[in-house]
């Protein structure tokens, strides 16, 4: 999800906004459908009025549970800055800005490079297994997906294209081969995304809810 949120607007929690009469929002776009959790943020949001109102934003909520989730799944710690503010616009058309799974590894490479990936970087993302649905080991969080890959179990084309390509097979199998060169190229490009045009200032708000602009 914070990935979904990131790469849209930056990181400004406008993934968690609800569709209005008025309005279709991010999360009802085709791209999203399969998004879960929506609900755990929400529990987070309401616990942390209850201490601290109007002081987190949903934003910050959403990267920390990011971070957090990837930890109690076994994988590595990693520290974010906080500090983020909500966005005040989700629409659907902007999730244009999300890699569509029929990309190749060229176009995937020049994607995410726009946003200041590295291939590692961009590969080790793709290794996330809370959206890969045939991750052997899904609740964990481990280089499965990578060996997968090398058995041609890809689900969607962009994900078997990294195996397929020249340009990004050595990574996928060096990945495969060593879970600490992926969980430390995964360490840098989750911090490098958590910071993507992030709303600052009066370029933004703390919500009163995750689900509504104030």
């Amino acid at each position: 999800m914070h990935f979904h949120d990131c790469f849209v607007q930056g990181c400004d929690a406008s993934i968690l906004i609800d569709s209005s009469k008025d309005n279709t929002a991010e999360k009802d776009s085709p791209a999203n459908l399969s998004l879960r959790g929506y609900e755990i943020i929400d529990a987070a949001k309401d616990a942390l009025e209850k201490q601290c109102p109007g002081v987190v934003s949903c934003a910050d909520i959403l990267a920390m549970a990011a971070r957090d989730a990837v930890f109690f799944a076994g994988g590595p710690v990693y520290d974010i800055p906080k500090g983020r503010k909500d966005g005040r616009r989700s629409k659907i058309e902007d999730t244009i800005n999300l890699p569509p799974p029929n990309l190749n590894s060229s176009e995937l490479i020049r994607m995410f490079g726009q946003r200041g990936f590295t291939p590692q970087q961009m590969v080790a993302l793709s290794g996330d297994s809370a959206e890969q649905p045939f991750d052997t080991t899904r609740n964990t969080f481990d280089n499965d997906y990578f060996n997968a890959l090398q058995r041609k179990a890809g689900v969607l084309f962009s994900d078997q294209t990294l195996f397929e390509s020249v340009q990004t097979r050595g990574i996928v199998n060096a990945y495969a081969m060593n879970q600490a060169m992926f969980f430390f190229a995964f360490q840098q490009a989750m911090v490098k995304m958590g910071v993507m045009d992030v709303k600052e200032g009066s370029n933004g708000e703390v919500r009163n809810t995750c689900r509504v602009i104030n």
